[in-house]
């Protein structure tokens, strides 16, 4: 009998301290705040934390685009209340938190209960609210396109005739990594598994190894001086910038620089493609550009970025170097 105390004791103390740790029940507005979903999710809460989902609200290009939230049927897609509120169409803008833009209960929230790709955590000890596992709405565009239209549109339009080849939001934007979906003490036992990351950048893109643009450039010597002609290739199904970008945020960038012998920047060069004059880069279209640098220059650096700023570098789409002699 005295062996049986001396494990019952621990073990019932182990279990007050699980369900003390949290309480469960329904997700409610109250607890729907990102930071709460941390205290289990932490990996996913950082990654959404640093993403613009998370800013979607806040940034100065959308409150400078909404005329400091003036436009009214902007506001939807920058604070949305959960998605399932409504069956189609721009989600309506949320009441409370709209400081946190796209958060967990934007896309995760069903009346209480947390929808997700996975069910209930195997081996878990208890559950700290309702789940129910919706494995197709989470690995389809359609979740996506409910606030990107237009670039659900692009995508529909440039897919066709590529023989049934269409990523998904998911696959260039969302990255795979495995591991456990809840990291705290209630989930003790379950297993790892394949999910996605909530960055919402290209990182899905670059782990496959899959290029966003094909570059290439091609040399002459002409009169003391180095031509060269560039050719870009948009290898996604959606224009670059996409056309619901904001216009004075709507910019890809390709910086040509030429180097001597020495590594030293003899020229340079850039070329813009915007949404404001509809210079976008098109989809499997080859766009050229052409630039001139002094005899001396003997390499060439390419870099094509998103959005670049004024003393800032933006979103990195492509980078290669090409020897000139």
């Amino acid at each position: 009998m005295r062996n049986h105390w001396v494990w019952a004791i621990p073990t019932a103390v182990v279990c007050l301290s699980l369900f003390a740790c949290r309480t469960t029940g329904p997700v409610t507005e109250a607890s729907a705040d990102p930071a709460g979903c941390a205290e289990c999710h932490l990996e996913v809460y950082r990654e959404w934390q640093a993403s613009t989902h998370a800013k979607a609200w806040v940034s100065t290009e959308f409150k400078k685009a909404t005329d400091d939230y003036a436009k009214a049927e902007c506001l939807g897609c920058h604070a949305p209340e959960s998605l399932f509120a409504s069956k189609a169409g721009p989600p309506a803008v949320r009441t409370e938190r709209r400081e946190h833009g796209v958060d967990c209960h934007s896309c995760h929230v069903d009346q209480g209960v947390l929808v997700g790709p996975h069910g209930a955590q195997r081996g878990a000890l208890l559950q700290a609210h309702p789940i129910r596992k919706e494995g197709l709405r989470y690995r389809t565009s359609a979740l996506c396109a409910r606030c990107h239209q237009v670039t659900a549109a692009e995508v529909a339009r440039f897919s066709e005739g590529t023989l049934g080849i269409d990523p998904t939001c998911q696959e260039c934007h969302m990255s795979r990594v495995t591991r456990k979906l809840s990291g705290d003490a209630a989930s003790f036992g379950d297993d790892a598994v394949r999910q996605r990351r909530h960055e919402f950048t290209l990182s899905g893109l670059r782990d496959s190894e899959r290029p966003i643009v094909d570059v290439s450039a091609v040399r002459t010597r002409e009169a003391g001086q180095v031509a060269v002609e560039v050719t870009i290739v948009n290898r996604i199904l959606h224009l670059i910038p996409t056309a619901e970008s904001v216009d004075d945020h709507g910019t890809a960038a390709l910086t040509l620089i030429a180097q001597g012998a020495d590594g030293a920047e003899v020229g340079r060069d850039e070329h813009h493609f915007k949404k404001s004059d509809q210079t976008q880069l098109v989809p499997n279209e080859p766009r050229v550009v052409t630039a001139t640098f002094p005899a001396e220059a003997r390499k060439l650096v390419l870099r094509l970025e998103r959005d670049p700023g004024v003393g800032r570098s933006g979103l990195l789409l492509h980078a290669s170097e090409q020897a000139l002699d």
